[in-house]
């Protein structure tokens, strides 16, 4: 409500293809992920 939630643990990993990002989020029970390939243009990566 006040725009303000405590903070949660986070990982950047470098050269990730966007399938092993879907099964690393799924194996971790993610809702999502966030990845971005070599054009650097984020994506969101639903799971569920």
């Amino acid at each position: 409500p006040q725009g303000l939630w405590p903070g949660e643990a986070s990982v950047l990993i470098w050269g990730m293809d966007a399938p092993t990002a879907r099964a690393w989020g799924e194996e971790w029970q993610q809702n999502a992920v966030l990845w971005c390939g070599a054009d650097a243009v984020p994506r969101l990566l639903w799971l569920r």
